[in-house]
Formats: structure tokens, C-alpha cells, sequence
């Protein structure tokens, strides 16, 4: 399976240890997302100056980066792991216009329930951190 994993931010963390080593170990093709700010959202979140701009900048970045994706390699589904205030819910529903699967994971249970409602219909999948 060819999957594109988007996970907190580019810079490798447990999560890219983690879960893309074990989907390489599965046999599975694994596409990260280039440079395109999902370190850099954490940043301006923590100085006070995240956007509503931001997070739709953020958002064309990597429906780019997907795009390219598919057109180069293609892809069957779309891994998130990032929290709701760096992407927009419709975000998910351009991936699948595309003929990609999204699933979109979250270590906590605190999405909104306008969130709730907008992730309706893509595969969530909820962990605990502990």
C-alpha cells in the first residue's frame, strides 16, 4: 500500500520512528511531506501568532505536496496525525475527491464538536497517550 504520512511536523520524532518503520517493515511504500510548516505551526502557536491565514496556507502547502504525490507515484491513503488548529476539516475531503483514503489520528479526545461533525465520514482513530 502507498501511504502518505503526515505526522505533527517534518522534523522526525517517535512518531516517524515509530509508525513509518513499522509500515516500511509491513511492506508498505511510505511518502512524508516535504518542508512545507507543520514545524513551523507549532512556533507561532506557542509565540501567539497562528492564523486563521496560517492554517489555510498550511493546508494548500500540503494538499500540494499530496497532489504531486499522486501524481507521481499514487497513493491509497492518506495517515494525519496533527491537531485540529493546523488544518481545515475540508482539508480531508479534498484527499478524497482525489481517490485517497484519509485517516486522521489524534492522542487525545478534545476535538471540538464542530470538529467532531466536520471529520464525520473519514476514518478517526483516537489513542491515549498513556
Amino acid at each position: 500500500m502507498k501511504i502518505y504520512a503526515c505526522l505533527l511536523s517534518e522534523t522526525p520524532n517517535v512518531w516517524h520512528r515509530e509508525m513509518v518503520g513499522s509500515l516500511t517493515d509491513a511492506g508498505h511504500q511510505v511518502f512524508l511531506p516535504r518542508d512545507i510548516g507543520l514545524s513551523d505551526s507549532w512556533y507561532r502557536l506557542e509565540a501567539g501568532r497562528w492564523s486563521f491565514r496560517h492554517r489555510e496556507e498550511l493546508g494548500s502547502r500540503l494538499l500540494q505536496d499530496v497532489k504531486q504525490t499522486i501524481s507521481k507515484q499514487g497513493l491509497d491513503l492518506f495517515l494525519a496525525y496533527f491537531f485540529e488548529f493546523q488544518f481545515n476539516p475540508e482539508f480531508f475531503k479534498e484527499i478524497e475527491k482525489r481517490g485517497v483514503r484519509p485517516c486522521f489520528f489524534t492522542a487525545t479526545t478534545s476535538l471540538s464538536q464542530r470538529s467532531r461533525k466536520d471529520f464525520r465520514g473519514t476514518l478517526h482513530l483516537t489513542g491515549s497517550p498513556n
